[in-house]
């Protein structure tokens, strides 16, 4: 009787099948740390967009008032005079500089931009109610020879009275060639110019490590300061990083005024970038503002004075005109549950 050969190994087939199984299911493993990895990092970002929304409620609580966003001279100054009724002339004629073009009496929305008014309202003010900006602690540090003259004050790293200890390797500021610890974010994004960047002592925050797009922060009291299609929440210099404005809502269905419409009318909007760091394109309809719907990505025209026009047609989902990666897709509020993308109904 013939006994049966006992096998000792596979065929070449079985190993390749093996080695196929193999390959499948390392790739799946690969892309469900990739995906876990990529959901991690969000996660942390939505966290820190609910903590600096707890900051400024936190400010509120304290103050009595929500933190402007630089987009009015008038609301900027009334605020700080609620906070500070003795505070002296010299820093409130600091205040009015850190808010108009350099070198000029002209108002400047951009000078303290909706990134830098962040980090300037939530790092502290000094306990001096007479220097609130240059006293012991506050945001200014006195480094000239003109206490008049905001150029000769640098951004203080150390300060009092913090709402939000934001991470100080993503501020921006930096030593420049003379020792002086001045913003960078212009020069990050590009901008440098008569109206900013020359000497600036307001940081922004950025968004994560490696992307030089801030997170921003908008007053519900000026969100419909629209008066130039261009108006941007922050100042970048090209389209790279985006331009971002605030977030309206449909929950009361179309209302003829842009001020009827926005997401968190009474209180404020922090918007972050997302991963991308790109908070999508700074779109415009016949040289007037255009404006996203958060649930639904439809897109609003504003003029000047505020007045709708109908939605943009054919616009939902954040469409943008020419645009094949949408920025605004992955760009965290604090009014959405993760993305915006995730809330799109």
């Amino acid at each position: 009787m013939k006994s049966r050969r006992t096998r000792n190994g596979f065929t070449l087939v079985e190993l390749m099948v093996v080695i196929a199984i193999i390959g499948i299911l390392m790739t799946l493993a690969v892309t469900a740390v990739g995906r876990a990895i990529t959901r991690g990092r969000e996660t942390a970002m939505r966290l820190e967009v609910n903590a600096l929304q707890a900051a400024v409620q936190q400010y509120f609580d304290k103050y009595g008032d929500y933190p402007p966003d630089g987009s009015s001279p008038d609301r900027l100054m009334r605020h700080m005079r609620r906070l500070f009724p003795r505070m002296s002339p010299q820093d409130s004629d600091l205040l009015v500089q850190l808010t108009r073009e350099r070198g000029s009496p002209n108002f400047s929305s951009v000078a303290m931009d909706r990134g830098e008014a962040l980090v300037f309202f939530l790092g502290g003010f000094s306990n001096d109610p007479l220097y609130p900006l240059t006293g012991e602690g506050g945001p200014l540090l006195f480094v000239g020879s003109n206490p008049n003259d905001v150029a000769d004050y640098d951004y203080n790293a150390t300060r009092d009275n913090a709402f939000f200890e934001f991470s100080p390797d993503r501020l921006t500021y930096a030593r420049n060639a003379g020792g002086r610890l001045l913003s960078t974010d212009e020069q990050l994004v590009g901008t440098v110019d008569a109206m900013h960047g020359f000497n600036d002592p307001l940081p922004a925050y950025l968004a994560r490590d490696g992307n030089p797009t801030p997170i921003v922060y908008f007053d519900s009291q000026t969100y419909g300061m629209v008066g130039a299609a261009t108006f941007n929440g922050y100042l970048a210099g090209g389209t790279e990083f985006g331009g971002v404005r605030p977030y309206l809502t449909n929950r009361n269905g179309m209302m003829a005024n842009l001020n009827d419409m926005f997401m968190n009318p009474q209180t404020f909007q922090i918007i972050s970038p997302g991963l991308d760091g790109i908070f999508g394109s700074l779109v415009f309809s016949s040289g007037s503002p255009v404006y996203f719907v958060a649930e639904t990505g439809e897109a609003v025209v504003a003029d000047g004075n505020g007045v709708l026009s109908p939605f943009v047609p054919a616009v939902r989902g954040f469409q943008e005109p020419g645009v094949a990666i949408l920025g605004q897709l992955d760009n965290l509020t604090n009014f959405s549950t993760s993305t915006l993308e995730s809330d799109l109904k």
